[in-house]
């Protein structure tokens, strides 16, 4: 195949996301623009990327933003490390890894290797693929005056927002209109419900809280003494933009499928191999205990009070007490040891 036809292809098979842009913080509603990462021509990187190697690109931000990753974070089982490995090879005998068999991922595995995008979706953050949920700080884009996130729900929208205020005075009695895509359309409040801002619809402030337009699941108060037209602040609610469900860890056993409990006793040479029980249901019973934290005590504020290392269970729907790879491990942050309180 030629180079230009290769380009081509590329370019091709970009467009889409093009279009679509991303959700915050890798897209328009929060600044981010598809030439901050993507160079029409001349481009040193696949999908003509600004920069050579998918790592690179993901690392020009990452190493300075909070959630920063270097190479040094990536993981030498045993020897260091608190992340995933993001470049090596996809299959690894050792550790029970093969190349993954959902199409999308495989599809990024350049030389039969890992890379961020092989498990992350750059442009879509979406909250029923499980992850953590993030919520930026509030950045203020003009005065001086306050604004808190007072609660954001489990299972809000990857949306940013955008608030400015349209008429002046103390909580109460101002108001402000609302942007979700960084002020290219403006939200405005009339009969209970979001509609278009018509320059008079704005919606009333509130030093007790403000649901916004996700069904009511990010609430904001306004808590300074008064307020001036063009007052503004911007945060955003995000997730680990994963590129396949993995809410029970799915997405681990698609590669590390010989640690599934689901594929023991068979194995492919024809031996036994062990695995901790991966999908099994956790019914406490005299033999199966509720996980403890490493000082003997309940998960939580009763046990040691740090949450990093607290064992998490998941569910798939039916279940909400399921074993899953995530109970016991992380894929970026996890804790050096069990008493120390690490990031995320």
């Amino acid at each position: 195949m030629s180079r230009w036809r290769t380009i081509a292809i590329g370019a091709a098979c970009l467009l889409p996301a093009l279009v679509r842009g991303g959700e915050a913080p890798h897209g328009v509603a929060w600044d981010a623009n598809c030439v901050d990462c993507h160079m029409q021509h001349n481009a040193p990187g696949a999908a003509i990327t600004a920069q050579a190697g998918n790592a690179n690109l993901c690392k020009s931000c990452h190493l300075e933003t909070v959630f920063p990753f270097g190479p040094a974070d990536q993981a030498v089982p045993g020897v260091s490390g608190s992340s995933h490995h993001w470049s090596a090879s996809t299959t690894n005998s050792g550790h029970g890894a093969a190349p993954p068999l959902d199409k999308e991922m495989l599809l990024r595995t350049p030389g039969a290797a890992l890379q961020c995008s092989t498990c992350h979706d750059q442009h879509r953050a979406r909250p029923e693929y499980g992850g953590t949920q993030h919520v930026s700080a509030v950045m203020p884009m003009s005065g001086s005056s306050s604004l808190a996130i007072q609660s954001v729900s489990a299972g809000a929208a990857a949306m940013a927002y955008l608030i400015d205020v349209v008429t002046a005075g103390g909580p109460g009695t101002t108001t402000f209109r609302l942007s979700n895509d960084n002020g290219a359309s403006w939200l405005g409040y009339l009969a209970g419900a979001w509609v278009a801002y018509n320059g008079s619809n704005g919606r009333l402030t509130s030093s007790t809280g403000v649901d916004l337009n996700d069904g009511n699941r990010v609430n904001v108060r306004f808590t300074s003494g008064r307020y001036v037209v063009g007052d503004r602040w911007k945060f955003y609610v995000t997730y680990p933009f994963l590129r396949a469900d993995n809410r029970w860890g799915q997405l681990c056993v698609d590669c590390h499928r010989s640690r599934n409990q689901a594929s023991l006793p068979d194995s492919t040479d024809g031996t036994q191999e062990f695995s901790h029980p991966v999908g099994m249901n956790m019914v406490v019973t005299p033999t199966i205990h509720a996980p403890l934290d490493v000082n003997g005590g309940e998960q939580g504020v009763s046990g040691d009070a740090n949450p990093t290392n607290d064992l998490r269970l998941y569910s798939d729907g039916t279940s909400d007490q399921l074993v899953t790879c995530l109970t016991c491990h992380r894929v970026h942050g996890a804790d050096s040891n069990s008493r120390t309180e690490d990031p995320r």
